[in-house]
């Protein structure tokens, strides 16, 4: 639990989610999905929100906890294949 953070609610016009892991919920009856994750093609995506700039809790240790968890769980389990693209410059005549 967070002593106080920003206030946000739903309509949060994201796609349904692969697994609900967090709601927020606040006094005025607001409820927000604050961590949800996501698959798309070989990668992961972890959407979180614990506040923003008006109340610095990314330095409270449960919060780094999250955002440390999230990034392991999201790095890849092995090394993706990967190839420098092809760029070039047409010609101008």
């Amino acid at each position: 639990m967070l002593d106080s953070h920003e206030t946000y609610g739903e309509f949060f016009d994201i796609p349904a989610p692969d697994e609900l892991v967090f709601i927020s919920s606040f006094a005025g009856g607001e409820v927000l999905r604050s961590g949800v994750t996501f698959s798309r093609g070989r990668g992961k995506i972890f959407y979180f929100s614990p506040g923003d700039q008006s109340y610095p809790i990314y330095y409270q240790p449960g919060i780094r906890r999250v955002l440390a968890n999230a990034a392991q769980w999201a790095a890849p389990s092995s090394p993706m294949a990967r190839s420098m693209p092809s760029v070039g410059n047409p010609r101008r005549d």
